[in-house]
């Protein structure tokens, strides 16, 4: 195909020009046409020409953020809300975007629409910006004329995502705080502090108490083998993950994670609120049920809680509803099974599955919230200590030399 540089105007009258391919010049107006464009010139581009529009529009450097992600969807389904047309909605996108990257993403979305590819494919481009989850109502909104309404569904999804994620940030932000100045105190305390002070009461020569005695040998442990110290736990951390690429392994740690005391109640309640925020916006958009449980399958994080997925999915494929084999899974709270139940019963599904997904998602929140101002406390009560302990055990024997100096005189 030939690459084409035209300019047109719209249904309102406006003019807009850009790129496209076509065999020919005829194929390339006939695109101009059921795109909803007159045309008003269409210009065969040479290689120079093309090597230059990819320089303006697709040479984006960094990388498309998730929060980018977020307002693109926010920002499209605004415009397409509002009547404007998908390849029009792009074209306000590329002049409004500030990060080079985005911008060169939605120019580039936008040149493979007007290339005859539909959005779907277009996005399936960028796997790491647009999910499957993404891909897929997508596609179910383009077969069903409903991209708009999907669009939406996703922008709503996407802000959620985003603004727990910011939240628990926010929330983590101070303990994060006490736990490095709090660390780099104590680390300063006995790789600095400590051994002057050593040399001094050796060179006095005077018994050191327990406390003094248990602090410097640690902290001759830990500047002989503080590398020993990392070296265990970079192999411990690529242990797991090699466990974590095996089938088998990555369920043991999936299901230790479900089985940890704070954490692990935390993690059960975000997925469930993930699973019930997914399948509501899929239905919603217009997937239906079997292969929204695939897809959702696919997002879950969790290998205990897809297998419960699956499980589920294998029940609707015979014939049941949702509630049910969401029960037989045992992996699933009473209170969200009860509330799709109820959803089933009165024909209102993705209404309670989005009540489902507020609550869990208000009760991690609470957690974290709940979690973080204890942890706040406990932090500081822990360094302290510590510190304390360290001052303590420098302070002892400068009084035993005090003592002695005062018995000698």
């Amino acid at each position: 195909m030939a690459a084409y540089l035209y300019k047109a105007t719209d249904s309102t009258g406006k003019v807009v020009d850009g790129t496209l391919r076509a065999d020919n010049e005829t194929q390339a107006v006939r695109k101009l046409r059921d795109l909803g464009y007159i045309p008003i010139r269409v210009n065969p581009l040479s290689s120079q020409q093309i090597q230059k529009v990819k320089r303006n529009e697709g040479n984006g450097k960094g990388r498309v953020k998730r929060r980018e992600t977020m307002w693109f969807t926010v920002q499209l389904a605004t415009l397409l809300e509002a009547g404007i047309t998908l390849d029009y909605s792009l074209g306000v996108l590329v002049d409004v975007s500030e990060n080079p990257a985005l911008r060169a993403m939605v120019s580039d979305l936008r040149r493979a629409i007007r290339e005859g590819e539909s959005f779907s494919e277009a996005l399936s481009r960028y796997p790491k910006q647009f999910s499957p989850l993404y891909l897929n109502m997508v596609k179910a909104g383009e077969a069903g004329g409903a991209l708009e309404t999907v669009m939406t569904n996703l922008a709503e999804f996407l802000e959620k995502d985003y603004e727990l994620r910011s939240y628990v940030r926010s929330l983590m932000i101070y303990p994060a705080i006490l736990l490095s100045f709090g660390g780099g105190a104590i680390v300063v305390l006995l790789t600095l502090v400590l051994p002057r002070f050593a040399k001094i009461f050796d060179d006095v020569g005077i018994p050191l108490p327990m406390p003094t005695h248990m602090l410097i040998v640690a902290s001759e442990l830990f500047m002989s083998y503080w590398w020993l110290g990392l070296g265990c736990v970079a192999l411990s951390v690529i242990g797991i993950k090699a466990v974590g690429k095996n089938e088998e392994g990555r369920r043991r740690i999936d299901a230790i994670k479900l089985r940890m005391p704070v954490l692990g109640p935390l993690w059960h309640k975000r997925m469930v609120a993930r699973f019930a925020r997914t399948l509501a916006s899929l239905l919603d958009g217009g997937v239906s049920m079997l292969p929204a449980f695939s897809i959702i399958r696919e997002i879950m994080q969790n290998k205990i809680m897809a297998e419960a997925i699956a499980h589920v999915q294998e029940g609707v494929k015979e014939g049941e509803n949702i509630a049910q084999p969401l029960r037989m899974t045992g992996a699933f709270p009473a209170m969200a099974i009860h509330m799709i139940t109820v959803g089933e019963e009165t024909g209102q599904l993705e209404r309670m599955l989005k009540k489902v997904a507020i609550t869990y998602e208000n009760e991690t929140a609470n957690t974290i919230r709940a979690f973080t101002s204890v942890l706040g406390p406990v932090l500081i009560v822990a360094m302290a200590t510590l510190v304390g302990f360290i001052v303590l055990s420098v302070i002892l024997p400068i009084m035993r030399v005090n003592d002695l100096a005062s018995f000698g005189g």
